[in-house]
């Protein structure tokens, strides 16, 4: 015989799935074998009244021990899981994979920072949410480490992630970084921040202009009011609703 079938049979014959199917359903296995499972119960009502089981085993366990499957599953150390159940956590798992790689918002800011090395700035901010249409406002304050040019305007928009339906995750202490580089206008530089805070992500693209220095950029960290919310949809560009349509079988 060749190799392979030889090999297909061995595993073929050491898969106790394979001659049990029923091993995975408890409810078809009683349906279809109950009148062995009570003829083994009557016959075994003397001895159980001699030796009363301190516990009871469940219909599952007698029907499998009657039918001498739950030895064969024991002392191979391997179980059936059903095919349907399978299907579904692996739909499940694709599911939260892609809802997290989603933005659940997107997040505008205007902010103006005096200092040279290190800054103290304040910004408002607006954010739109892709979960449940919320538009809310915030001011922030704070401060930061690096190069400033003396003082700076910024405006900013990105996406955020990690907000539920309220946008009460963009409140609170953010912690982040950013970096500003030249551009052919005079003055003006572009790049952008990534700030976090709460379990909340802010990636931010943006221009900025400072009154000294061609480069910007460093450490920050800011602190947020409650939201103050404005309405639903208010706001929202055609890139928001777009967001806000791919997020409706994330909730």
């Amino acid at each position: 015989m060749p190799l392979a079938a030889k090999e297909e049979m061995s595993s073929t014959l050491g898969d106790p799935c394979v001659f049990f199917p029923l091993a995975a359903d408890p409810a078809e296995l009683e349906t279809r074998f109950g009148t062995t499972t009570q003829l083994r119960k009557n016959s075994r009502q003397e001895f159980t009244r001699k030796n009363p089981a301190p516990h009871q085993r469940s219909a599952w366990s007698n029907s499998a021990r009657a039918l001498g499957i739950e030895e064969v599953l024991l002392g191979s150390g391997v179980g059936c899981r059903s095919s349907g159940n399978s299907g579904g956590g692996l739909l499940s798992t694709i599911k939260s994979a892609v809802c997290s790689a989603l933005p659940s918002g997107r997040a505008t800011s205007v902010s103006a920072a005096a200092g040279g090395i290190g800054s103290v700035s304040g910004s408002v901010d607006m954010v739109v949410n892709y979960n449940s249409g919320q538009t809310s406002l915030f001011a922030t304050g704070g401060g930061g480490l690096g190069w400033n040019g003396g003082g700076s305007l910024t405006a900013t928009t990105g996406l955020v992630y990690g907000l539920d339906g309220t946008n009460s995750g963009f409140s609170g202490p953010f912690k982040g970084a950013n970096f500003y580089a030249p551009t052919p206008i005079p003055g003006l530089g572009a790049g952008g921040s990534i700030t976090h805070g709460g379990g909340v992500t802010v990636v931010s693209v943006g221009v900025s202009g400072a009154l000294a220095g061609r480069y910007g950029g460093g450490a920050s960290w800011t602190n947020t009011t409650n939201p103050l919310n404005v309405g639903k949809f208010s706001g929202f560009a055609p890139l928001d609703y777009v967001g806000y349509l791919l997020r409706r079988p994330c909730n």
